[in-house]
C-alpha cells in the first residue's frame, strides 16, 4: 500500500514510499489480540523493522484493528484510514475507522 506514490516519513526526511501492513489479530503495541498496523519504509528495499506502529485501542480479544487499510490524501496530507470492525471505542463494539495523517508520526 502506497499513499499517492509517497509518504512523509518524518519532518527531516525526504519523501519516500512506505508499506502499511494490517495485523488484525496481532499484539502490535503489546495489547494481546487487539490488532494493529506496522508501517515499513521502502527506500532501496523494504526495511526489516517497522518505522511506525499503530496499536489497537483495546486488549479485548478480536479488536481487529488493521482489518482494512486505505491510503489517500486529505487536504494534501498523506493519510491512512484504518478499519477496526470490533472496536469498542465508545464501549459498544460497533467498529470504527481511524484517520491517521502521516506527519503525526
Amino acid at each position: 500500500l502506497t499513499v499517492d506514490g509517497s509518504i512523509l516519513i518524518d519532518n527531516d526526511a525526504p519523501r519516500g514510499d512506505a508499506i502499511a501492513v494490517g495485523i488484525p489479530q496481532g499484539n502490535t503495541g503489546g495489547a494481546s489480540l487487539a490488532g494493529g498496523v506496522e508501517i515499513y519504509r521502502y527506500e532501496d528495499g523494504l526495511e526489516a523493522m517497522p518505522w511506525g506502529v499503530i496499536s489497537g485501542e483495546t486488549a479485548a480479544p478480536g479488536g481487529a484493528l488493521g482489518t482494512t487499510l486505505i491510503g489517500s490524501t486529505w487536504n494534501g496530507t498523506p493519510t491512512l484510514l484504518v478499519g477496526a470492525p470490533q472496536s469498542s471505542i465508545i464501549g459498544l463494539e460497533q467498529g470504527a475507522v481511524y484517520v491517521v495523517p502521516f506527519p503525526l508520526f
